[in-house]
């Protein structure tokens, strides 16, 4: 059986992932073209495809895969609050924030079962964890300027977005 210190901190990363979402959405909707557009987007599938995962083990364990309204919401004000920042400097923060808060909580996951005890559960937690650092870099990336930025997202995503006309033209990702 899972320890309760497992469960919880499976709960805190289903949040995570719930916050994340709603920082992306937020984000995207204020998107000046196709390529933020795409990126936004990009991220945003990755934090759905991260809650459809943690779904069924949170079925498994009898725990409430519903909503957290009051997290998403305070996500959302948090990314509005972020609106009067450069888009460089927005990821910047989203970066530091992923590295202080939410990344070392997402690889506590796979430190809290074995594989030996719940190969499937270990799997996931792992996942997990390859999953946020995936997003820390891809918001370095983007705050850097560096060529295709969100590819560690990307290249994990079971179902990518279609890349816009001109993405990844000239010597960083957005200059077409």
């Amino acid at each position: 059986m899972l320890s309760p210190m497992f469960q919880e901190c499976l709960i805190d990363i289903y949040r995570g992932e719930q916050e994340g979402e709603a920082i992306f959405d937020t984000i995207l909707k204020k998107a000046a073209d196709d390529k933020q557009r795409y990126v936004l987007g990009s991220l945003l599938q990755f934090e759905t495809e991260g809650k459809a995962r943690l779904r069924p083990l949170l079925s498994q364990l009898g725990i409430s895969a519903a909503e957290d309204d009051k997290a998403k919401a305070e996500a959302a004000s948090l990314a509005d609050s972020m609106g009067h920042l450069s888009w460089n400097d927005q990821f910047t923060t989203m970066a530091k924030g992923i590295e202080s808060t939410f990344l070392a909580k997402y690889r506590e996951l796979a430190t809290l079962v074995n594989e030996e005890e719940d190969a499937e559960a270990f799997a996931l937690a792992k996942f997990m964890g390859d999953h946020e650092e995936a997003v820390m870099l891809a918001c370095a990336n983007l705050a850097a300027g560096s060529a295709d930025p969100i590819a560690p997202v990307v290249n994990m995503l079971q179902f990518p977005l279609v890349k816009p006309a001109g993405y990844g033209a000239g010597p960083v990702w957005d200059q077409a």
